[in-house]
């Protein structure tokens, strides 16, 4: 590790007091509905309206939906909060769902970015 100069910042036992830290953070079922239909409007994009979903050849699967809730829940404790809030899904789930999408060759040609659509899912779906 010296060659690189890389810091150790944390230990593998506050790590493990974190990450039993992170079962404890709460997810509501608001927020889970949210986080359920963020995903799903990658996979049936023309339920929800979503235009730019005409450019999505594959969306993301439920896996997404599990970790896009665990790193909500992370950035919920990061900000010091025991629960999240629909801002720590907001935050998150660019980098959660970004590798997610495949571009059809429409959506290539056009030079569409994932986070183009991310965007407009955003804009669309309501936390009810």
């Amino acid at each position: 590790m010296s060659d690189f100069k890389i810091e150790k910042i944390i230990t593998i036992k506050e790590l493990l007091k974190y990450q039993q830290l992170l079962h404890k953070v709460y997810n509501s079922e608001e927020i889970k509905r949210y986080i359920y239909n963020l995903v799903d409007s990658t996979r049936n994009p023309t339920k929800y309206s979503i235009e730019t979903g005409k450019y999505i050849r594959c969306g993301g699967s439920p896996r997404a939906s599990i970790f896009l809730g665990i790193a909500a829940k992370s950035n919920a404790l990061i900000n010091g909060r025991d629960y999240v809030i629909p801002e720590d899904v907001q935050a998150i789930v660019k980098n959660v769902l970004r590798h997610r999408i495949i571009l059809n060759y429409e959506g290539k040609a056009k030079n569409i970015e994932s986070d183009e659509i991310i965007d407009e899912i955003l804009d669309k779906i309501e936390i009810l």
